[in-house]
């Protein structure tokens, strides 16, 4: 069985429950929640997240510093 979660993705015995593999390789903890198979393939989706959609620290800080004491 192959489940969609936070993040990654994993495969499962059924009879058991073991986890016989998994991949972190979702980009959001927001998950199309069935896998699709097709051409030999397994494809997941996840909600896009453009890079540095944060910026950084950097940028945050000279935003939110108020009082100018870098803290």
């Amino acid at each position: 069985m192959v489940v969609c979660g936070s993040l990654r993705v994993a495969g499962y015995e059924l009879r058991t429950g073991k986890e016989n593999w998994t991949a972190n390789v979702l980009t959001s903890v927001a998950v199309a929640p069935t896998p699709v198979i097709g051409d030999g393939r397994l494809y997941v989706m996840s909600r896009g997240v453009p890079p540095n959609a944060m910026g950084t620290f950097a940028d945050f800080a000279g935003k939110s510093d108020k009082d100018g004491d870098g803290k």
